[in-house]
């Protein structure tokens, strides 16, 4: 696997979520968006320890106001960019998911989902967005190249 298509795919996602973000800031009633904005970070921070071999940091579900949203953003990002200098993309670990049951993946299948879980969810998010009476924000990949 490619560790150069991994940067680029984590840079797009900080900037998917960044955008997001500011525009959920800007939102009456937001409860619903940063409900899963929170899960999408609190996955992220999960996945990160997963790979650091460290204990679950947060919970699946804990929820943050945008502020803790936004560091906890900062922060998984800037672990993962130091995750992609360290590892091994095709290295293979073990880890436990949140039910106790054990997994055998490599560490680029697990990039690859955490990229994908973050956009899953941003979909989800764009839906309220509209749901609420708003636009949401272009997030698709091609956007990004377009504004970086």
């Amino acid at each position: 696997m490619n560790s150069d298509l991994f940067t680029s795919l984590f840079a797009y996602n900080q900037w998917a979520n960044n955008t997001l973000i500011s525009k959920v800031g800007n939102i009456e009633p937001a409860r619903p968006m940063l409900r899963l904005l929170s899960h999408i970070m609190n996955a992220h921070a999960i996945w990160n320890a997963r790979l650091h071999n460290l204990r679950q940091p947060v919970g699946v579900w804990d929820e943050y106001a945008l502020a803790g949203i936004e560091e906890l953003n900062a922060r998984c990002h800037a672990d993962t960019m130091e995750l992609l200098k360290e590892v091994d993309l095709d290295n293979v670990y073990t880890y436990f998911d949140t039910s106790r049951s054990k997994h055998v993946r490599s560490v680029g299948d697990t990039m690859f989902h955490m990229v994908n879980h973050g956009m899953h969810h941003r979909g989800q998010i764009s839906w309220l967005i509209r749901e609420a009476g708003y636009v949401p924000p272009g997030l698709d990949y091609i956007h990004y190249l377009r504004e970086t």
